[in-house]
This record gives C-alpha cells, sequence and structure tokens, in this order.
C-alpha cells in the first residue's frame, strides 16, 4: 500500500512538473504575442499620424489650386499644368 501511495505521489509530481513546463511556455508565447501587438499598434499610430499630415497637405493645395482655376486666368493655368503634366511624363517614359 505504501508503493502504491508513493508512485502515485511521483505520478503526481510528475504530471505537476509537466503542466509547470506547459505553463511556461505558455506564458512566453503570451508575452511574445502581446510584444508584437504592441510593436504593430505603434506602426499603426506612426501610420496614421503621417495620414493625417497628408491629408492636411492635400487639403491646403486643393483650396490653393481652387483658386487658381477659378481666378480670372484660371483656364490658362489648367491648361499650362495639364501641358506640364503630359511633358513631364513624356520625358520621363523616354528619356530615362
Amino acid at each position: 500500500m505504501d508503493s502504491d501511495i508513493e508512485s502515485l505521489e511521483r505520478r503526481n509530481d510528475a504530471s505537476i512538473a509537466a503542466l509547470e513546463s506547459k505553463t511556461s511556455l505558455l506564458r512566453g508565447i503570451t508575452a511574445g504575442i502581446h510584444g508584437e501587438v504592441r510593436q504593430q499598434n505603434d506602426l499603426l499610430e506612426e501610420l496614421k499620424r503621417g495620414i493625417q499630415g497628408v491629408q492636411v497637405g492635400l487639403g491646403g493645395t486643393v483650396v490653393k489650386i481652387k483658386r487658381v482655376v477659378e481666378g480670372p486666368r484660371g483656364a490658362q493655368y489648367v491648361y499650362g499644368m495639364v501641358g506640364g503634366v503630359v511633358l513631364l511624363v513624356t520625358f520621363w517614359k523616354y528619356v530615362l
């Protein structure tokens, strides 16, 4: 009977050790996931700030272009901008 109790205690101790090992492994995995999630959130916040800056810049540019186009010589400016873009694209495609 003593032998059965000791055998059960050894198996119980082995099971506890295995469970501690698995728990430790799981803790390491969850810590890694937490760190990765935090890093991805920081990256997303940085991208958000960058996009907001671009939106502000484009908003100001659109307002300025609108003022130019609605001005007395607006059509001439539009044709000039379109011609400039066409020349730039042509230059870029065939020369570079």
